[in-house]
């Protein structure tokens, strides 16, 4: 049970509210506050005053919580029930803003408004917790566009940004934490990425914080998946090279000596961290910055953009298996990479 009474049993005539919560050294809460409601919520000394049917009938939590019977020992604040729950005051004020006041977090005026990430946690928990469905629907539903299994939606940050804000690579630990609890498993292949690309801090920047985010067993895990990054982007970039010439190039030996260089050119900058944008486009600065000018021809350049384009997207398709994940809703097309 999310909420317990306390054997204590408040004075409800002589004493004014703000009196009451002075008395127990509780603050009440400034936004969720209905001046007729007939139950508090109280979380961690903070109070919320709402309607009891308002949360009954979203909530059978909540609706088998405030079914108590009242008894001698109930506890009451200024002469109303008094229930005290064990959230963090800001997570119980989304669900509450959501559920008794109408807050509507994703729209405003019918366009799309970008939800804070702290928000759409507090919302997924709670929710969750308290088995509000479509608040909960509603809020995975949003943190899926940003985490999300398309690849071109995945390319495009700051069409992800437009749904959701403020999200720092240490989310994904928030992230894999929400997507255990809830049994959403399809926000797991890109936590899991992001979680991996923070492991770099930790050799790079003696980022001690990356290491707290994760038990022992899941730094280990992503440590390794890093590795396997590194491999990727490197097969990736040979690629480039490896599939020409093109079978309509007219000067195979100069277009294959430009790739070279450019690869040449790639293997001696070591500032190259490729495995943090594995799935980014790769050719333009491979062939426009490496290849220092020296063009490959049209028929070559095409055949080999076309080719990493399929290769990354093969690659996204396998991403849930590089973290031993099996992801329902994840692209799994397996047509050839090239015909």
């Amino acid at each position: 049970m999310p909420g317990t009474r306390s054997s204590k049993r408040r004075r409800a005539g002589s004493e004014s509210l703000d009196e009451a919560l002075k008395e127990d050294n509780i603050t009440l809460d400034e936004e969720v506050t209905i001046p007729d409601g007939n139950v508090f919520l109280v979380a961690q000394r903070v109070a919320f005053r709402v309607h009891k049917s308002s949360l009954s009938r979203v909530s059978d939590v909540f609706r088998d919580l405030f079914a108590l019977p009242p008894n001698s020992n109930t506890e009451t604040l200024h002469g109303l029930p008094y229930v005290q729950v064990w959230d963090d005051p800001d997570d119980l004020r989304h669900l509450l803003l959501v559920v008794c006041c109408g807050k509507n977090y994703y729209y405003e005026n019918d366009e799309v408004k970008p939800v804070p990430f702290r928000v759409l946690a507090a919302l997924i928990r709670v929710g969750h917790k308290y088995a509000v469905q479509p608040v909960l629907s509603d809020a995975l539903a949003r943190l899926k566009k940003y985490y999300t299994s398309d690849l071109p939606a995945w390319l495009d940050v700051e069409g992800r940004n437009r749904f959701v804000s403020d999200v720092k690579p240490r989310d994904a630990a928030t992230v894999i934490q929400l997507a255990r609890l809830t049994n959403t498993p399809i926000l797991l292949p890109t936590a899991y990425f992001i979680a991996s690309r923070l492991m770099s801090t930790v050799h790079e920047n003696g980022n001690e914080l990356a290491l707290s985010l994760f038990s022992p067993e899941d730094t280990a895990f992503l440590f390794a998946a890093r590795i396997v990054f590194v491999k990727v982007a490197y097969a990736r970039m040979m690629s480039l090279v490896t599939c020409l010439p093109s079978a309509r190039c007219h000067s195979p030996q100069s277009c294959m000596k430009t790739a070279l260089r450019a690869l040449n050119n790639n293997n001696r900058n070591t500032n190259n961290a490729h495995e943090d944008k594995v799935f980014d486009l790769m050719h333009p600065w491979f062939w426009d910055v490496l290849a220092e000018q020296r063009s490959v021809c049209a028929e070559c350049r095409a055949h080999s953009d076309d080719y990493d384009a399929r290769l990354r997207s093969a690659m996204w398709n396998l991403l849930p298996a590089h973290f031993d994940l099996e992801v329902d809703g994840w692209p799994t097309n397996t047509e050839p990479i090239y015909k």
